[in-house]
């Protein structure tokens, strides 16, 4: 059988030259990016192959293995820029984990057992803490979770570790909590192994839908990433696992699916129905995670089937409820999510913004990774470019906050009109200014970025993800009667929003014209929601009641929806 050298790990697999080598990569525990989910279309699952001297590079979903080879992995971003949280310390007085000491005595008692005599003090004991309790005399710590008893430790074992984990399409962040001090002990972030079958929600629900084992796996992918990375931490300072008592988890709907093992496929077949909303206190283990002999795990509830708990985790966070003002927060991404509060209404919607803003559908784009463009700035009377790149290397490619500042850029200096049309080289005149920032690619008139450029296309793929939030926004305000003059205050939450800057957002109408102070940014709001879950009893209680106060609009069944999305598509 032929035989695959991984040159990064020195690593040797083996395959029967039947599967493809994404396949093969996958199923021992490599991922590359592979946004098509291995259709070819994408083009970014390269990898190189190596035979002697000589190097090829090739698509990995389309190459088959039928001799040994070589392979060596392209540079991939790293993710120690991911938002984790800003929360250090904390008070833990109102927190869902608890704790009640007692000493007790050598009583010879032959009338009572051991488990009365713990009862009488701790309450009901469950099968899984009698089996799990040294049971004798001394010290003893009883841990509660939502004052269930959950664990009695011996005297040594008297800390309280909890776990915050927010699962991004893209990105993973964790924080683990010392609840016994009141501070964080250290936060992990990773790309979400589960890229390897698709960059956006709808490829992985694609994977799912096309081989059911592919659910598992991806399951398989973030319990062990997330286990993994935990245990690194809980070693690293020499803690008892045991004393991991709950993990909490927020994400966006197809990912909780995923997360808990449910097949996904309802969310992409009319009525395109959630499975659960998955409000669910369980051991860590049932969704195959190997961690401490008491470890929950809770999944915060989504509000609907595209808005999920990782937007009902921020608006808990940030006490939307008690906030009097117009409000509007909105998470920006490949699914965007929004929910307005106007007056003592909440209402919330999901946008198909599409995977253009992840780098997907764009000639040069990519992830947020080494050698992206992320910035530019044209100045048009001296005809020189501004290109920032991620780790001030060379550039390679363009991530998503770098398109918007190019067609902010495109805008102010007439290369695109408001209908997203790029002016043609050929029209321009020799001493026109602008022609330094076009050329000329195969016949067409694209902007030049350098060994980058920008097409028709992409612009297109832009204003199409624009149309989507813009229309929802509109909608939206349609719906409550009301106008942008009245947003008080708009929050933008999440890994990409963070990254945009004002003008971007603004200059490309991407959101409607609010004054530049009115606009916030809260980092991972979805990760400080599942903190405050576990140390506010209230927080956590108030999850349902404010999941029921927020009604989903469904966009497409809007009469106007058609003309909202055509006349939102314009750069004005």
């Amino acid at each position: 059988m032929p035989k695959i050298h991984i040159l990064s790990d020195d690593n040797v697999i083996t395959t029967n030259g039947e599967k493809t080598l994404l396949d093969v990569l996958r199923e021992n525990g490599y991922f590359i990016e592979a946004p098509c989910n291995g259709m070819g279309t994408c083009k970014k699952c390269k990898v190189k192959i190596i035979d002697g001297l000589s190097e090829e590079t090739v698509l990995s979903c389309e190459y088959k293995v039928d001799k040994d080879i070589d392979l060596a992995f392209f540079d991939e971003g790293k993710a120690e820029n991911l938002l984790t949280s800003d929360i250090d310390n904390f008070d833990t007085s109102d927190s869902v984990l608890t704790m009640k000491t007692h000493f007790f005595e050598d009583n010879r008692d032959t009338d009572s057992s051991w488990e009365d005599e713990y009862e009488k003090i701790f309450g009901h004991i469950s099968f899984n803490v009698l089996k799990n309790t040294n049971f004798s005399k001394g010290e003893k710590h009883a841990i509660y979770l939502n004052d269930e008893l959950i664990a009695i430790r011996d005297k040594s074992d008297d800390k309280i570790y909890a776990a915050a984990v927010d699962i991004g399409t893209t990105s993973v962040a964790i924080s683990v909590l010392d609840l016994s001090h009141g501070k964080v002990i250290e936060r992990a972030s990773f790309v979400n192994p589960q890229i390897s079958f698709g960059l956006d929600v709808l490829s992985r629900m694609s994977a799912a839908i096309d081989l059911k084992e592919n659910l598992y796996k991806m399951q398989e992918q973030i319990t062990k990433a997330i286990e993994e990375a935990i245990i690194k931490i809980f070693k690293k300072y020499n803690l008892d696992i045991d004393s991991l008592y709950e993990i909490v988890f927020s994400a966006n709907s197809v990912m909780m699916h995923i997360l808990m093992g449910v097949d996904p496929t309802s969310l992409g077949i009319a009525p395109y129905k959630i499975v659960s909303y998955f409000n669910f206190e369980i051991d860590a283990k049932e969704i195959g995670m190997k961690l401490g002999k008491y470890t929950k795990a809770f999944t915060i509830p989504s509000i609907s089937s595209y808005v999920g708990a990782d937007i009902l985790s921020g608006v808990n966070h940030i006490d939307i409820e008690h906030i009097d003002k117009n409000i509007m927060f909105i998470d920006i991404g490949t699914n965007t999510e929004l929910v307005l509060k106007y007056k003592d209404h909440y209402y919330a919607s999901s946008c198909a913004a599409g995977p253009a803003l992840e780098g997907m559908n764009i000639e040069f784009g990519s992830r947020a990774e080494l050698g992206a463009i992320e910035n530019v700035f044209f100045d048009l009377d001296s005809g020189t470019k501004n290109i920032v790149v991620i780790g001030k290397e060379k550039a390679k490619s363009i991530c998503g906050s770098g398109v918007l500042a190019v067609i902010r850029e495109a805008l102010k200096i007439g290369l695109i009109d408001y209908r997203g049309r790029l002016i043609k080289l050929e029209d321009l005149d020799e001493d026109d200014k602008r022609r330094p920032f076009l050329k000329d690619v195969d016949g067409k008139t694209v902007i030049d970025l350098g060994d980058i450029y920008m097409t028709k296309k992409d612009i297109r793929n832009i204003q199409l993800s624009k149309s989507a939030i813009m229309s929802g926004i509109v909608l939206l305000f349609n719906k409550l009667g009301m106008n942008a003059d009245e947003v008080d205050d708009l929050f933008i939450a999440g890994q990409f929003g963070y990254h945009l800057s004002k003008d971007m957002l603004l200059d490309t109408y991407f959101i409607p014209k609010i004054s530049e102070e009115k606009i916030s940014y809260l980092k991972n709001t979805s990760l400080d929601g599942a903190i405050s879950v576990v140390l506010s009893k209230k927080k956590r209680e108030n999850l349902l009641s404010l999941s029921k106060k927020i009604k989903f609009l469904e966009l497409s069944y809007d009469e106007n929806y058609q003309k909202a999305f055509i006349d939102c598509s314009y750069f004005k």
